[in-house]
């Protein structure tokens, strides 16, 4: 994820659980192997409290999960400042979306072509 704008989003745990939460519209940007990064189907748990999408493993709360992909080519346009060989971490927000990507997989990230080089937590 980059600087910029917040939407209102969920975020699916482990458990089931769905969380609210505030997430940048670019996150959603990620398809991999026919399967878009979007929100699970709501709504947020009751009860729940939002939780951040960006902490440290050691922070309390649910462990994110995220995809590191790697852009193997350069953005044009609007995504001109993204360079093939850069690497970002997306927050996966559905256990249905991590289920379905796997490693060295191939797709895009803001219609930049991709591959999939590390999932956490790993299955």
């Amino acid at each position: 994820m980059s600087a910029g704008s917040f939407e209102p989003g969920l975020y699916e745990a482990i458990s089931g659980t769905i969380y609210p939460v505030r997430a940048q519209p670019e996150t959603k940007g990620l398809t991999i192997g026919g399967v878009a990064n979007d929100y699970p189907a709501g709504p947020a748990t009751s009860g729940v409290s939002r939780i951040r999408l960006r902490k440290g493993k050691r922070a309390v709360g649910p462990a994110i999960r995220t995809a590191t992909v790697v852009l193997t080519a350069d953005g044009t346009g609007e995504t001109g400042e993204y360079e093939a060989g850069t690497r970002h971490v997306v927050p996966l927000f559905s256990q249905d979306t991590y289920d379905a990507y796997q490693i060295d997989q191939t797709g895009t990230y803001l219609g930049i072509a991709c591959r999939v080089v590390g999932l956490f937590p790993s299955k």
